[in-house]
């Protein structure tokens, strides 16, 4: 049997490959054989948000800087030195302008931190989520994760 042609079409949901061919026994007829291919996947932009808890601070800004230091610590002990952490913004209230994501009281500072995790070759949206929350939960055990956005990104070339 000889190919005639060879189309790349989505059928039911997956990326499949469709050989038409000629058949030699039958010259009237032709045989379409459908190959099974890889599932269409992409590539997100995760941002989680992290409660984290800082005792004995008196200041704003050494509460934040001890969470920060505190996380990236724990992510780059568990080789998650891809995870991105920053502070979170809170908007305000009265005018609406975000502000560092931390309260002080009884000398003990709750921090919202910023998460962001790139993850590839996801099947979806909540995939990716349910990856995100896997490969950072993880690392930072006991403290409190909610996904604030999932962006799709570009694939690479060399995906394709």
């Amino acid at each position: 049997m000889e190919t005639v042609n060879r189309l790349a079409r989505l059928l039911s949901g997956r990326n499949e490959t469709e050989s038409v061919t000629d058949d030699a026994r039958a010259p009237n007829q032709r045989v379409i054989v459908r190959t099974p291919g890889r599932c269409a996947v992409s590539n997100y932009l995760v941002a989680l948000e992290a409660a984290w808890l800082v005792r004995d601070v008196e200041a704003i800004d050494d509460a934040i800087g001890v969470a920060v230091s505190e996380a990236g610590g724990r992510l780059n002990e568990a080789n998650k030195e891809f995870v991105d952490v920053e502070v979170g913004a809170t908007p305000c209230p009265a005018c609406g302008e975000p502000f560092d994501s931390a309260f002080i009281a009884a000398s003990t500072a709750l921090v919202g931190l910023m998460l962001e995790i790139e993850v590839f070759n996801a099947d979806s949206e909540e995939h990716a989520t349910r990856i995100a929350k896997s490969e950072i939960g993880g690392a930072l055990r006991d403290v409190p994760l909610d996904v604030i956005d999932v962006i799709e990104t570009e694939a690479d070339d060399e995906d394709e």
